[in-house]
This record gives C-alpha cells, sequence and structure tokens, in this order.
C-alpha cells in the first residue's frame, strides 16, 4: 500500500512539472520566430518618433518621385508624392532579444502591370531610421532562414502579368541587409514551378 501510494505522489509531481516545464520548453524552442505587426496599419495613422518618420518619409517621397518620373501622365507633384508615402503600409518586425528591429513599408506606388510596387526595408539605429534596401515587386517576403538573429527577406520582381519572375534574397550581415543572391521562378505548361540555379544577382540593392 505505501509503495502504490508513493508511486502515485511521483506520477502526480512528474504531471506538475511537465504542465510546468512544456510551455518554457517550447518557448525556448523557437528563439528566432519574428514578431509582426499587421499590415493594415498606414505610415499616416503610426505613431513614431519624429525623427524616424522624418528619416522615412524623405526616403520614401525621393523614391516614388523617381518612379513618378518614368510615368508619362499622372501627378508627378511633393505632395503627391507625399501622399502615396504616408499611404504606405507599415510592418514593425521584431524577430529576438538578439536582433535589432526593422521597419517594413509597402506602397502603391505600382508599375503598369499593377504587380510590381515600391517596397522598403529600414532599421533602427540611434533613434533614426536607416535604409537598408528597397524592392519593385510584388513585396517583402519574410523567410524561415536567418541570420545574425534576423530573419532572411525577399522580394520578386514580376514579368509582366505572369507569374515569372526574378526573386532576390536578402541577409542580415549584423548592421544591415545586403543582397544575397538571385533565381528565376517560372512556371511550366504543367502548372510545375522551376528555379534557375542561385546566383550572385546582377546587381546591388
Amino acid at each position: 500500500m505505501y509503495c502504490y501510494a508513493a508511486c502515485i505522489m511521483r506520477s502526480a509531481i512528474y504531471a506538475v512539472l511537465l504542465l510546468t516545464l512544456c510551455p518554457l520548453l517550447i518557448a525556448q524552442s523557437h528563439p528566432g520566430v519574428p514578431a509582426i505587426s499587421a499590415t493594415s496599419a498606414t505610415l499616416r495613422d503610426t505613431h513614431l518618433p519624429s525623427p524616424l518618420r522624418q528619416d522615412i518619409l524623405a526616403q520614401l517621397q525621393k523614391s516614388i518621385l523617381e518612379a513618378l518620373s518614368h510615368v508619362t501622365n499622372g501627378d508627378h507633384t511633393v505632395a503627391h508624392a507625399q501622399k502615396i508615402a504616408l499611404d504606405s503600409k507599415v510592418r514593425f518586425l521584431q524577430p529576438s532579444h538578439r536582433g535589432p528591429s526593422a521597419i517594413i513599408l509597402s506602397s502603391e506606388q505600382c508599375s503598369p502591370n499593377g504587380v510590381n510596387c515600391l517596397s522598403w526595408v529600414f532599421m533602427t539605429k540611434d533613434g533614426h531610421a536607416v535604409l537598408a534596401f528597397e524592392a519593385d515587386g510584388s513585396g517583402i517576403g519574410i523567410e524561415p532562414t536567418s541570420h545574425h538573429g534576423m530573419p532572411d527577406l525577399s522580394s520578386e520582381e514580376r514579368y509582366g502579368h505572369t507569374t515569372d519572375g526574378e526573386i532576390e534574397f536578402y541577409e542580415f550581415n549584423g548592421k544591415t541587409y545586403s543582397s544575397a543572391y538571385c533565381f528565376e521562378s517560372t512556371v511550366d505548361e504543367t502548372g510545375k514551378r522551376n528555379e534557375s540555379p542561385h546566383e550572385a544577382c546582377s546587381y546591388s540593392q
């Protein structure tokens, strides 16, 4: 009887320990899972420290004005560029305690195919926003792989109205994101998606 009671007591203790430790073990098993904010907020509605906001707005206006200069018709004024910039969607990326935070913005300033749109990634440093890279594609993808505590990022530039395009991967080098490699992604007549060999990009952003 004593042995039976002791076994029951040990089982109860093990059960309590498992219930206590399992959440901790699960939380620790994914230390680099990125915390990403929703994409519904715009730069206009996002509360940012003034230096960060000014840095971001200045860069976005510059990029948007450059893109507008290649459009024959339309509003090319600074006021219009500022409106597009302020309407850009904002995401915050804080993957782990080891990595710095990043700010991802996506605008509605798109190419004629309506798919390739301007996006930017900023790193925060000393209270300012520093541009890591900008892309003209179908948005910024957050990849499961990571470097130096920050997830790899990707952008895809579509070819016309097709689903084919060139994908560029970016890796964090400890200070900022830089281009790592590019490859083409195409769909054949059977619907199978194919990737070309991963190679150094022909240009750097």
